[in-house]
């Protein structure tokens, strides 16, 4: 292989370990959030982790995991003030992906 070669290689593998990594809460860009269900996904990321979190309370120490409850509850509160404007527009944030996904997580974690 030449050197260019091994360039190109080296540049493909860290562009497809940076698009295969899974989001999220904590990689979510708030200036990026501009659409309706850019909000019900960046909430539904975020409610997601919550709730893993207090699924897995048991196996971490309080700090940790007062620490991060802490974050990511900062994380959504910021993304509801960002996407207050579509808050009872159903009908809009329906057609959304993860609009029924996020319903769920949201009544697990006892959001309304």
């Amino acid at each position: 292989m030449t050197m260019k070669q091994i360039s190109f290689f080296f540049i493909f593998c860290l562009l497809f370990n940076s698009c295969a990594k899974e989001k999220k809460a904590e990689d979510i860009v708030i200036d990026e959030v501009l659409t309706h269900c850019d909000c019900v996904n960046s909430f539904y990321l975020v409610v997601s982790e919550l709730n893993t979190l207090n699924k897995n309370e048991s196996n971490l120490d309080s700090h940790t995991y007062l620490k991060t409850k802490n974050k990511l509850e900062k994380i959504m509160n910021t993304i509801d003030q960002k996407c207050i404007v579509f808050e009872g527009d159903d009908i809009e944030l329906k057609i959304c992906d993860n609009y029924q996904n996020l319903l769920l997580e949201m009544d697990l974690y006892g959001v309304k």
